[in-house]
């Protein structure tokens, strides 16, 4: 499996928790490329600066990109790249179950640290 190692980068600074910056390197990596896997980036883009904005407290902002990944990344379930996308969808939407449900334009929801998502990836842990 090839595939521009900025990618996996981005993984590996996401399990950081450094969402800001993953977003980032992704996006160098999107901006450029017009393979197969865009649509994956542009939603991987999204997941990070959601969760940026969620730790932040921006829950509006957040909610706004959580909504909008899942159409992106979604289609490449179960897995893509090296990365167990079923699980990571799965584990954003057990982060974000609170944001998404409630009704409030600027939800008054807190993001709970231990329910923040790790992307597994075999590619990445080599």
């Amino acid at each position: 499996m090839s595939f521009d190692p900025r990618f996996y980068e981005g993984i590996e600074t996401f399990n950081r928790q450094q969402f800001f910056k993953a977003h980032q390197i992704w996006e160098s990596v999107w901006m450029h490329y017009r393979g197969e896997s865009r649509d994956l980036l542009k939603g991987m883009i999204q997941i990070a600066l959601g969760l940026h904005h969620f730790t932040d407290g921006n829950t509006r902002g957040a909610r706004k990109l959580y909504n909008s990944c899942q159409k992106y990344i979604g289609s490449y379930s179960p897995q893509h790249l090296g990365v167990d996308v079923e699980r990571f969808l799965n584990d954003i939407h057990a982060c974000c179950a609170e944001l998404a449900a409630c009704p409030d334009e600027t939800p008054a929801t807190k993001l709970n640290p231990n329910l923040l998502p790790k992307i597994h990836c075999e590619a990445a842990q080599r």
